[in-house]
């Protein structure tokens, strides 16, 4: 969800509401925002953005038990969207899940609000919902006159409010009529469909982008709205292509881990475990957002008490320290190659983090030039600014060196063992003094380094690697390859 400056927002609150909210529920929708393209025509097509919100975000969304005839044609429109085939699939990455939510119902509310035949039908509420409000006026000012003993103006100001009531009750008829024609027409019904059906690719992608970052389940962007109002501000292209990628690679390296020989004496039996790594894919399944909630509430509480049935791994196994990666960001770097290697080091990372491993990113460029940092540890705010740091200029692999022993060295007796990344399309000379410090560490600490490079390579630092994958140019399927690669060297 890109932020753009000419972006309107719209309420996640309805005022007339075809769904039963809770106190909890209206809150929540009084804080987010759908960020949409233009503004609503009236007070009645605001609220249908807000029930698609809620339809969608809800686990379990109620209908109100009645609806005023005013919100008659929010409530048809939004029943023919969760009759698609499509609903159900789209609310698989909605449900609890803020950003997406708001991101889906903001996109789906503006084609479902576009389409001609919904149009007619949805002006035409509007104008009945604008009656109904007059009629309300009325009849407060005709209570206001009684109570004053102003018997005519109260008789005239009720009679008033009466002949509004019945206009306004005519016109929700018209646009009743409206919606029921609509409903008969094939190229609505197909306009009703593409919209659910869009809406949810786009917060599929989301989603996607989410999973970059490790917003699992629990994660404050996915359930508290200033969250993840901060994530929509900060989640621009450069960044959503950063997570998206990552997200696919993160995937190919566990893959790649899970198919790995394991040094030493291991062998699995089926049990409970609360290691998500290991638990059978039928228990992990019970987890969706899409299952009856009282099965995943279950399921949850299962977990929680004791675990979930997998498989249990017993022995030792030898298990390397935390991982450190280094993506050049000198001037040649920048644009898809620094994108994709962040992607790279990101993903890696994140397969490292499932097996318990820590992990320290940062970028270099020349000697004098500051570093960007972040680790494992840290929130998805100062990931996401590792991930917009841009620097051009020079290359030096002094400074990456010092770097990168710098920070393991933080890590005290933690930091054996430790496999290092450099990603760099840049021709730079280790000096001699730096060379011999990593060779003293090295032998102190087991530290293993990876040397990747993009394009050409350069002698003094593929002397001090235990590896050298070279790649003639980093794009998102040498990305794939290269991290598959990476994370079988791990092993």
């Amino acid at each position: 969800m890109a932020t753009d400056t000419n972006v309107n927002e719209v309420s996640g609150l309805p005022q007339i509401s075809t769904l039963r909210l809770s106190p909890a529920e209206r809150a929540l929708g009084r804080m987010t925002k759908l960020s949409v393209s233009r503004d609503p025509d009236g007070p009645a097509q605001s609220d249908l953005a807000g029930d698609i919100f809620h339809s969608l975000y809800q686990a379990d969304p109620r209908r109100a038990d009645q609806t005023p005839p005013e919100r008659g044609v929010n409530k048809t429109v939004l029943d023919w969207a969760r009759s698609m085939q499509s609903w159900e699939s789209t609310r698989a990455n909605t449900v609890a899940n803020l950003p997406v939510a708001a991101t889906t119902a903001g996109l789906m509310w503006e084609m479902l609000s576009q389409e001609e035949a919904l149009k007619e039908a949805l002006k035409k509420q509007e104008e009945a919902d604008e009656k109904a409000r007059q009629a309300a006026a009325a009849e407060a000012a005709a209570q206001g006159f009684e109570a004053a003993g102003m018997t005519d103006e109260a008789d005239r100001a009720a009679a008033q409010a009466e002949a509004l009531r019945e206009e306004a009750g005519q016109i929700a008829d018209q646009a009743a009529a409206a919606i029921d024609d609509a409903q008969g027409d094939a190229m609505t019904n197909a306009a009703v469909a593409s919209a659910v059906r869009k809406a949810g690719q786009a917060g599929k992608r989301l989603a996607k982008e989410m999973a970059g970052w490790g917003f699992g389940p629990g994660s404050d962007v996915r359930t508290d709205p200033k969250a993840a109002l901060e994530f929509a501000r900060r989640n621009s292209a450069k960044v959503r292509q950063i997570a998206l990628l990552a997200g696919r690679l993160r995937g190919i390296a566990l893959q790649s881990r899970r198919e790995r020989v394991t040094h030493g004496p291991i062998t699995a039996e089926a049990g409970l475990t609360r290691d998500l790594m290991h638990v059978f894919p039928s228990e992990l399944a019970l987890l969706r957002p899409d299952v009856p909630p009282a099965l995943r509430a279950q399921k949850v509480a299962q977990f929680a008490e004791g675990g979930l049935v997998g498989w249990r791994l017993r022995g030792n196994a030898e298990k390397r320290g935390p991982f450190v990666a280094a993506v050049d960001v000198s001037g040649s770097m920048i644009g898809h190659r620094e994108i994709i290697a962040k992607a790279i080091a990101l993903g890696v990372a994140q397969a490292a983090k499932a097996e318990g491993r820590s992990y320290v990113l940062f970028t270099f460029g020349a000697d004098n030039d500051p570093v960007s940092v972040v680790e494992s540890a840290q929130g998805w705010q100062q990931h996401v600014e590792w991930a917009e740091h841009s620097r051009g200029g020079g290359t030096s692999f002094n400074r990456a060196l010092d770097e990168t022993m710098s920070r393991l060295a933080r890590l005290g007796k933690h930091c054996k063992g430790a496999d290092a990344l450099f990603i760099s399309d840049g021709e730079a000379v280790v000096a001699q003094d730096v060379a011999a410090k990593w060779r003293r560490f090295k032998q102190l600490t087991s530290t293993r380094l990876l040397y990747v490079p993009v394009a050409r390579g350069y002698g003094s630092i593929e002397a001090l690697a235990d590896q050298v994958i070279p790649v003639a140019e980093l794009d998102p399927k040498a990305g794939e390859g290269l991290a598959r690669d990476v994370a079988g060297w791990m092993r």
